[in-house]
């Protein structure tokens, strides 16, 4: 997003210019096959590492049943400049949606923090970013919810450490 706001003030364009930009009601298609891509090789690069995978999806402040407020459509509609509120909405499931099925096909643990995490107003700064409290609420969900054995070698050596 700051890659974007940078090449907007490159080309002379302001906050006025976006807002007047023609808007979508979902993502392009080949834009969520890229994300499907994505996280397919995100995966695949950090199993060659050694490194254990887990995604987590995403929730945005605003949904269906919950408008936006006037303050965060300002924002939302600045990074988001091509999708109406309800393509925001709608690409926020899709790609969660996405995330869960890759998750399935690769044997990654999800934590689903979209569907399973109860959130309000107070725990988002703005329309996509956690405050304090939420980032601490959505942690002990993660946490709560991905496999132990996630975790086991780090649990294990922290075990040993402590008998050192």
């Amino acid at each position: 997003s700051l890659l974007l706001h940078k090449i907007h003030k490159k080309l002379g364009r302001s906050p006025d210019d976006v807002q007047a930009t023609p808007r979508r009601d979902a993502p392009l298609p080949e834009a969520e096959v890229v994300y499907r891509e994505r996280l397919a090789e995100i995966a695949a690069v950090a199993r060659e590492r050694g490194a254990r995978v887990a995604f987590i999806t995403q929730r945005i402040r605003f949904a269906a049943d919950h408008p936006i407020a006037p303050a965060d459509s300002v924002s939302a509609f600045r990074w988001l400049p091509y999708l109406t509120v309800d393509g925001m909405i709608t690409g926020m499931a899709r790609y969660n949606e996405i995330t869960r099925a890759v998750g399935e096909s690769l044997g990654v643990p999800v934590a689903d923090v979209a569907s399973g995490l109860t959130v309000g107003d107070a725990d988002f700064a703005d329309y996509c970013h956690w405050t304090d409290a939420g980032a601490r609420k959505m942690g002990e969900f993660v946490a709560s919810v991905l496999p132990d054995s996630l975790f086991a070698d780090v649990t294990d050596a922290g075990a040993r450490q402590g008998r050192d």
